[in-house]
């Protein structure tokens, strides 16, 4: 692990996620945006997070993520719906006054997979986890 000093304080990346990031601004589409570059993560951003487009850059990140069929997919004949771990390690964050986890996801979800949850709620199973490092 990488520490590395910020006003005489030290930190390393995992420091810097979970307990900055990640408790400061209490958003679930953190999830999409930081991640370990391993082949089950969400893909890499190819441009910088900038304050005034935020909003739509992690909007996006999360659609990204979740059309990646490796990593998260519907399985409409059995209505199972299969997520990353991600969703299972962090399910808190994606739990909100707003709703579920099926709920906050919803928004991000292919339109082809909302129409068949429409019908009939899905239940959820989660993917694999490939640790090993991303091209």
């Amino acid at each position: 692990t990488y520490w590395f000093e910020i006003s005489k304080q030290k930190y390393n990346l995992t420091n810097v996620e979970h307990k900055i990031i990640r408790k400061e601004f209490s958003d679930f589409r953190i999830h999409a945006a930081i991640v370990c570059a391993a082949k089950s993560c969400p893909p890499l951003r190819s441009e910088i997070y900038h304050p005034k487009y935020l909003d739509s850059q992690l909007d996006s990140q999360m659609k990204i993520f979740l059309m990646q069929e490796e990593k998260n997919y519907y399985d409409t004949k059995n209505n199972v719906l299969y997520l990353s771990k991600i969703f299972n390690w962090f399910e808190k964050d994606f739990i909100t006054e707003k709703g579920s986890l099926l709920q906050n996801l919803e928004p991000y979800f292919p339109v082809y997979w909302k129409d068949h949850f429409s019908k009939e709620k899905p239940s959820i199973d989660y993917t694999d986890y490939d640790w090993s490092l991303n091209e």
